[in-house]
């Protein structure tokens, strides 16, 4: 009950009495958690980019620039493309887990993936220099 206070037992043997003026519920975000409270309930998300979901990020944003070059290109819904990637090592790394992704969400019948090297794309994917070619199959 709300109202009631509450006995508590210390080490020494000591007994004494806590009700609800005593007790003081400080709510605080713990770094890499956006959380929000309504009454009893609290969710908390991990806002915290692994690996995995930048990669995961990276193909999305590939799959959205080829479809938009598709278009275009004024490309049919069912036309076949190749698709050729030009960008840093560490991007072609992280695009290439999600490759299959791409090529199925895209009619890709063959993504290539070629390193920058000296000269820098055309484009960027996320912040990151990427250039990207398409041509029907």
């Amino acid at each position: 009950m709300a109202g009631t206070p509450y006995e508590m037992k210390l080490e020494d043997g000591t007994t004494c009495l806590l009700g609800a003026a005593d007790i003081v519920v400080n709510r605080a975000e713990r770094p890499g958690f956006c959380v929000a409270a309504d009454a009893s309930l609290t969710i908390a998300l991990d806002t915290e980019l692994t690996d995995e979901l930048l990669a995961e990020g990276y193909a999305r944003e590939l799959v959205s620039r080829i479809q938009n070059l598709r278009k275009e290109m004024n490309l049919q819904v069912s036309d076949r493309i190749v698709v050729r990637v030009t960008a840093g090592q560490d991007l072609l790394d992280a695009l290439e887990s999600g490759r299959e992704h791409v090529c199925a969400e895209t009619l890709a019948t063959n993504l290539e993936f070629i390193p920058a090297g000296s000269e820098t794309p055309d484009g960027d994917l996320n912040g990151k220099p990427c250039g990207v070619e398409v041509r029907k199959a």
